[in-house]
């Protein structure tokens, strides 16, 4: 679990790639969900 979105904390989408969402997941799609991320915190 990430916890709350900190820009300090995840300044890029980077962070998601040791999460396996989906297979074959991509940078496009691990930014889309950085932004999703940043509206639940």
């Amino acid at each position: 679990e990430c916890g709350d979105y900190v820009i300090e904390d995840y300044p890029d989408h980077t962070y998601l790639s040791t999460y396996k969402f989906v297979p074959h997941q991509d940078n496009d799609l691990e930014r889309r969900i950085m932004e999703n991320h940043k509206k639940h915190a």
